[in-house]
């Protein structure tokens, strides 16, 4: 692959580019096959999808031709469905997950989502930040400094309580800009045939009792379903996964382990955001918004 590769988006000329960085741009959907480009050489700009070594190559499955059988020859097992039980999925799991992906659209271009992307770094800051003011609070309660006795302890006391409650405050709108962010990746499975909906996703977790099952399907079942769902339509095929290891961890901790939950958390938003905003910015849905500086 040459090293100087420059890009056309828009009427506009970007670039030049090295090989390895339009590699790169490809494995984060910021180009796609349709893509022009073109580098020293070339008369005119070229499709990217004609680049060697750019996108994977695109199976070709020839359909087997029928074989020949003498008229009053009887049929074999395959067609009279005597041996259709034996490859059947078993279990009810195999027999769900077999439903699933027989339910989804035929590959092709997955339809287009809101352009709502995420931001980590604010969900994770307002977060780790709330912690971190309510433990500084609690801490300057236990440690003595304070004596209501003294001259003064008022005004300590005023910014312990102010402390506390910044502190609670980022606390709480983190959490929900990270209820809202799993809605918006639920919203964004719609056209793939997910297991729920965003609504029923977010809102069935704050039914006491219920939620400490609902979470494995919220959060468990979201990186099956994103991971499913984007290995089956090739122009997704590239887009990050989400390890499902990790939401099962949390979701069990969330239940006996509370603080390694709250560790296990930071990771996991971090890879449903990066999720989202690779839904939010693919290029072939966003005419006009990818840029190359």
């Amino acid at each position: 692959m040459s090293d100087q590769w420059h890009l056309l988006q828009d009427g506009q000329q970007y670039g030049p580019y090295s090989g390895e960085q339009l590699v790169q741009f490809a494995q984060e959907g910021r180009i796609v096959r349709e893509s022009l480009v073109w580098t020293e050489g070339l008369e005119n700009w070229v499709s990217a999808a004609v680049v060697e070594g750019l996108f994977p190559p695109v199976p070709v499955v020839a359909a087997a031709a029928p074989a020949w059988r003498p008229p009053g020859a009887p049929r074999p097992a395959w067609m009279t469905g005597g041996a259709a039980q034996n490859v059947a999925p078993r279990g009810a799991l195999a027999g769900r997950m077999a439903a699933r992906a027989a339910e989804l659209p035929a590959d092709g271009p997955y339809p287009a989502v809101d352009n709502k992307p995420a931001s980590f770094g604010m969900v994770a800051g307002f977060v780790g930040g709330g912690i971190a003011l309510v433990l500084l609070a609690i801490g300057l309660m236990g440690s003595g400094m304070i004596k209501p006795a003294e001259q003064g302890a008022e005004a300590q006391i005023l910014m312990v309580r102010v402390l506390l409650a910044i502190g609670c405050a980022c606390m709480i709108t983190g959490v929900v800009v990270n209820y809202v962010y799993l809605a918006r990746l639920w919203s964004y499975l719609r056209h793939g045939r997910p297991q729920t909906t965003p609504g029923k996703a977010v809102g069935l977790l704050f039914v006491p009792g219920f939620n400490l099952y609902w979470r494995f399907v919220a959060v468990y079942g979201l990186a099956q379903d994103w991971n499913r769902i984007t290995r089956h339509f090739t122009e997704l095929q590239h887009a990050p996964k989400i390890n499902a290891g990790l939401g099962l961890a949390y979701c069990i901790c969330a239940i006996v382990a509370l603080p390694v939950a709250l560790v296990l958390w930071f990771p996991l938003m971090a890879q449903i955001c990066r999720a989202i905003n690779f839904m939010a910015y693919r290029p072939v849905h966003r005419p006009g918004m990818l840029l190359f500086g």
